[in-house]
C-alpha cells in the first residue's frame, strides 16, 4: 500500500466529519500514520462524548468549572497576610493558570464524570456508535 499524504490524511478526515475545513499543527516527528491514528483516536473519543445527553454534557462543565472555582476559592481564602511577597505572587499566578483558559469541553475529563455520574445513580453507560 503506498504510503499516504499529510494532505491526503487530513482531507479523509475532513470527509469523514463533514466539515469545508480542517487544520493541523504538526510537529517536526509527524508522520501521516501517526495524524490518521490521532484523528481516528479523536473521531472515536468526540462519538462517545455525543453519546452522552446534553444535560449529562452541560452537567461536566458545571462540575469541572465548579472544580475549578473551589482551588481558586482555597489559593483566596487563605490569608495572606504574613507571606513572603514570593508566596502570594505563587499564589496569584497559580489563580491565573487556573482562570486564564477554562475550555468549554474537556473531552476526557468530562467522560469521565458523566460515566461515574452514570455509576452512580445505576444507569447504563450510552450505547457507544460503531467503529468503522
Amino acid at each position: 500500500m503506498p504510503e499516504r499524504t499529510f494532505d491526503e490524511v487530513i482531507e479523509a478526515h475532513r470527509q469523514a466529519i463533514g466539515a469545508a475545513q480542517v487544520r493541523v499543527s504538526l510537529g517536526p516527528e509527524a508522520t501521516p500514520d501517526g495524524l490518521a491514528a490521532a484523528l481516528e483516536g479523536l473521531r472515536r473519543t468526540g462519538a462517545v462524548y455525543a453519546s452522552f445527553t446534553e444535560l449529562e454534557r452541560e452537567q461536566a462543565k458545571v462540575y469541572r468549572l465548579s472544580d475549578v472555582l473551589r482551588r481558586v476559592s482555597r489559593l483566596t481564602t487563605t490569608p495572606f497576610e504574613g507571606l513572603p511577597p514570593e508566596e502570594v505572587q505563587r499564589r496569584m499566578s497559580e489563580i491565573f493558570a487556573l482562570t486564564d483558559l477554562v475550555p468549554d469541553v474537556d473531552l476526557e475529563g468530562d467522560i469521565a464524570w458523566m460515566r461515574a455520574e452514570r455509576d452512580r445513580r445505576g444507569q447504563p453507560q450510552p450505547a457507544l456508535p460503531a467503529q468503522e
